[in-house]
């Protein structure tokens, strides 16, 4: 029977609507439409107002490289999308009852189908979400019910052709439980579980390479008996791992972000705060100290917020739960390792911005529009996630250990 399954808070969610803080509607993105989306929004038959709505606020992108990112909402001087009424509400969706495209009909959801069964998937990109995971305190858990799948078009969509030539895949609901059975797994610091599960990614994608997926569940059982994880974690005690993989990620990333002038100030901040001087010349542009990054600086806020964190480590859990059933939706990566990357760089982000803004405890409301805020930045720019996943490989960032450094700092 198919099955659709979601995070068990998920089916309580509720947007906030014109109470949101950092709305979905604002500039920290581009709003994107299909051809298919931006010809029906412009259809006559919706009538004058939706038409007249569509002629001021959507717009054919020049720089489309196809028809997926055919068009686009267009953003006011002050950061808005130009659909918004002054309620902070859509007048498109208060006219239709729907948004402009999938892109906001969908938020805050992904939806990916493995076979006969539907995934929907929570972002952090919105506020409303990361504020049920700060009031949950048991662990996140999919759950399911007996309802057909309802979707007609999907972000991922593995069918039976796709599990016979990656049979990788034949694993991915046990692949999902592994990891979340490591995250959630509160005998061990938050920082020691991405430890326990970048060795257990590397198991992973040891036997996919090696042809011998078959022989993964085994190796799994064995690799998640109590005293295994324990050796695994005293293992990497054993030597120091510095922050240098975690500040050299950081930085390369928040210099890209200063780039972008929607997220100019809180990157100079994350950064001057992690110890990065930052110069803005006369002409607008930015430069860069050019000495090696200074970890004395960093590692002083680490210890001023050491208790905070430890006292959020919950909610960062959930956060990261979250993330890393995105991370795998199924495993579109060439290989588990590759989506495991990209949600180690999403964690030391995560961290980084934290301690890069803050030299004491912020407020709930202030941490969770961090977390928004470094997820609409990376998570949602494709760019910036290559670039940073680029930028691993240059800096040879790439294996068990500098995945550990990352999450360590």
């Amino acid at each position: 029977m198919a099955l659709r399954l979601c995070p068990d808070f998920l089916r309580d969610f509720a947007c906030k609507r014109g109470d949101c803080r950092r709305t979905c509607c604002g500039g920290d993105w581009t709003i994107g439409l299909t051809r298919k989306e931006y010809d029906a929004d412009r259809s006559n038959e919706l009538g004058e107002e939706c038409r007249a709505l569509a002629e001021r606020g959507l717009r054919p992108n020049p720089e489309s490289a196809g028809d997926k990112d055919y068009a686009y909402c267009l953003m006011r001087e002050d950061g808005f999308c130009v659909l918004l009424t002054e309620d902070k509400l859509c007048g498109w969706q208060k006219l239709r009852d729907e948004s402009v495209g999938a892109a906001c009909n969908d938020f805050p959801r992904s939806y990916c189908r493995f076979l006969d069964d539907e995934y929907v998937l929570p972002t952090m990109a919105c506020e409303a979400v990361a504020e049920s995971l700060l009031a949950k305190t048991d662990p996140v858990r999919l759950v399911g019910d007996s309802d057909p799948p309802r979707r007609h078009g999907f972000h991922v969509e593995i069918d039976q052709q796709g599990v016979d030539r990656r049979p990788l895949l034949r694993l991915y609901p046990e692949l999902t439980g592994w990891g979340l059975a490591l995250l959630q797994d509160r005998r061990f610091s938050l920082d020691d579980r991405f430890v326990l599960l970048a060795n257990a990614m590397s198991l992973v994608d040891w036997t996919e390479r090696s042809g011998r997926v078959d022989d993964l569940p085994g190796a799994m059982d064995r690799f998640l008996r109590a005293e295994h994880l324990q050796q695994v974690v005293d293992r990497y005690d054993e030597y120091p791992i510095g922050p240098k993989a975690f500040l050299a990620v950081n930085v390369n990333a928040f210099v890209r972000f200063m780039a972008l002038p929607r997220f100019r100030e809180r990157a100079r901040q994350a950064l001057e705060g992690l110890g990065i001087e930052v110069v803005e010349t006369e002409d607008g542009r930015v430069r860069f100290g050019q000495e090696p990054v200074d970890s004395e600086v960093f590692l002083e806020r680490k210890a001023k917020l050491a208790g905070f964190m430890r006292a959020r480590e919950t909610f960062l859990e959930h956060v990261v739960a979250c993330e890393y059933l995105r991370s795998m939706m199924p495993v579109t990566e060439p290989g588990a390792w590759g989506g495991f990357q990209l949600f180690s760089v999403y964690y030391a982000l995560q961290k980084g911005i934290l301690y890069g803004c803050f030299d004491s405890p912020p407020g709930d409301a202030e941490m969770v529009d961090a977390i928004v805020l470094v997820h609409r930045m990376f998570v949602h720019d494709h760019d910036a996630s290559e670039r940073t996943l680029g930028r691993l490989k240059e800096i040879q960032l790439t294996d068990v250990a500098s995945m550990v450094a990352l999450a360590k700092g």
